[in-house]
């Protein structure tokens, strides 16, 4: 949680995603109340360029292991990362990039990522 708590699209707590502006959205980990019953997960995605090394970090992580295991599918599918980057600027290469990403959770298997949300700067 302390590595994104400076981010616009922050970890505040267990299973809670917030964003940090005023008004701000939420997303909130829905746990599957049995295997027969969808869950929700979410994640955040962000690549960050640290400017003492001119290198970037990533940050891969969900509020619960499916929401984890979604975002690592974004960045390792080439077809999920083009729609998760399918809004971005032109010179998105050399920007920060921040992703919100939801995944559903049926017989305890987590489902493709979708992008709910992103930032760029």
């Amino acid at each position: 949680m302390q590595l994104t708590s400076g981010l616009h699209f922050a970890f505040v707590e267990r299973g809670l995603i917030r964003e940090q502006v005023p008004g701000g959205r939420v997303w909130r980990t829905h746990y599957p109340a049995s295997p027969q019953t969808p869950g929700e997960d979410f994640a955040i995605v962000a690549r960050l360029l640290d400017s003492k090394t001119g290198q970037f970090t990533m940050v891969v992580g969900g509020t619960a292991s499916w929401g984890t295991e979604a975002a690592s599918e974004l960045i390792t599918n080439p077809a999920y990362l083009e729609q998760g980057l399918h809004n971005a600027p032109l010179d998105w290469q050399k920007n920060n990039i921040e992703l919100v990403l939801q995944t559903t959770i049926t017989d305890s298997t987590t489902g493709p990522p979708q992008v709910e949300a992103t930032y760029f700067w």
